[in-house]
């Protein structure tokens, strides 16, 4: 005859196994349905941001403290920490420490165009224009989760091309030899490959409304002349130069969920 103490001791056994596997399986299906939506799915993002620079190195001898705001299209996989993007940031500012206009200056720094009398000063002014777009690479680290927001951590690295010239603002136009072929020769544009490196907080909203980030970060560029010759220095400009930006910028966030549930979830 069968041993009926072991026949309870399996039964007791299978019973109490498939209780605990059934327990996980709701278990499971209410983390799915409770988790927020970048855990149980792809993310594409799109975010604004403004934000301020310091210059260093070369870049200071030409211009000092100015702005950008650009643009960033990125994507993140369902429950991963990994998120890739492609930025572009658009420089501008009001300091512009290197003068090639001085040579058209009299010596009360005035600047005649053609106008009816040519006795008027033209009213020319020297601004900073420039860019930097290219790829990064982003990994999160959550710090704090609550109910309905969730804070993070983000480092970054990406590549990318600086440019950045001087931009002669001229209203009356009268000045001939700030545009077209002659504006280029004194512009100074420059540009070079780049690296960018950023450390991020992150502010999630699982409502998908409070999405913001302040990110440190700072932009290393080996640039050079892009012109072939600088009309008032009268010479070739090949020297390359090494350009330094850092700052502060805050963001903010729209987020698309799409795709399946993630798989990993279940035993998340």
């Amino acid at each position: 005859m069968p041993d009926l103490r072991r026949i309870k001791w399996w039964s007791a056994s299978l019973v109490a196994l498939l209780s605990l596997h059934s327990y996980s399986f709701i278990r499971a299906q209410q983390n799915i349905r409770t988790a927020p939506p970048w855990m149980k799915k792809h993310t594409a993002e799109f975010a604004y941001h403004y934000a301020v620079h310091q210059p260093y190195a070369a870049l200071a001898h030409r211009y000092g403290t100015f702005l950008s705001n650009g643009i960033t299209v990125g994507f993140q996989p369902a429950a991963s920490p990994w998120s890739w993007s492609i930025v572009y940031d658009y420089f501008f500012g009001k300091t512009v420490k290197e003068d090639p206009l001085a040579w058209l200056r009299d010596e009360y720094g005035h600047i005649y165009g053609w106008d009816e009398s040519g006795a008027t000063p033209a009213n020319v002014l020297l601004r900073m224009r420039g860019s930097w777009i290219g790829a990064t690479m982003d990994y999160a680290f959550r710090i704090l989760q609550q109910q309905s927001l969730h804070h993070y951590t983000q480092a970054s690295i990406g590549m990318g091309v600086m440019r950045h010239r001087i931009y002669f603002v001229d209203d009356s136009r009268s000045v001939a030899q700030l545009f077209g072929h002659y504006g280029r020769g004194l512009d100074r544009l420059s540009g070079g490959p780049s690296l960018r490196l950023a450390l991020r907080y992150r502010l999630l909203d699982v409502k998908n409304r409070r999405n913001f980030s302040i990110t440190l970060f700072s932009y290393f560029a080996r640039t050079r002349n892009l012109r072939s010759f600088n009309y008032d220095q009268m010479a070739y400009d090949r020297t390359y130069r090494i350009d330094i930006t850092a700052g502060v910028s805050v963001s903010y966030h729209l987020r698309y969920y799409f795709g399946n549930q993630s798989k990993e979830l279940i035993f998340y």
